[in-house]
């Protein structure tokens, strides 16, 4: 993203900022779609990611604020939409902001959709925003 875009945004007026540096690593580690669309930045240099569960499950992080991985990585995995090829994951969503700087990509489609690990390590209640049905 160029200076004159970032300052049309409202993203930064400063090369360093956390944006900034957030976008640098997205374009770095290539955290983009398979259509070469880069995961969204918001203005604090986090990204919105969206996790596919059951509506338990989704209660139990609204609870907890811990999310349990079924795999042997401590990871848990997010979409950058609500919609599309995550959708096959389950019913509810729960909607979090990371750092961009957390997150790894772990697969890309069309259509912008992007899929991302997170460690669990570094999610909590206070990086969910939303939760719900999808």
């Amino acid at each position: 993203m160029n200076w004159y875009f970032r300052k049309l945004s409202g993203k930064a007026d400063y090369p360093d900022s956390a944006a900034v540096a957030a976008e640098r690593y997205v374009e770095e580690q290539g955290i983009a779609s398979m259509d070469g669309k880069p995961i969204e930045v918001n203005q604090d240099g986090t990204v919105t990611l969206y996790h596919r569960t059951t509506p338990e499950a989704a209660q139990q992080m609204r609870e907890t604020g811990k999310f349990i991985s079924k795999e042997n990585t401590n990871e848990t995995f997010f979409s950058n939409r609500i919609e599309g090829q995550a959708e096959g994951y389950g019913d509810a969503v729960v909607e979090v902001r990371v750092p961009a700087q957390q997150i790894r990509l772990e697969d890309a489609f069309r259509n912008g959709e992007i899929h991302v690990a997170v460690s669990n390590d570094n999610i909590s209640r206070a990086n969910m925003t939303a939760f719900g049905a999808a």
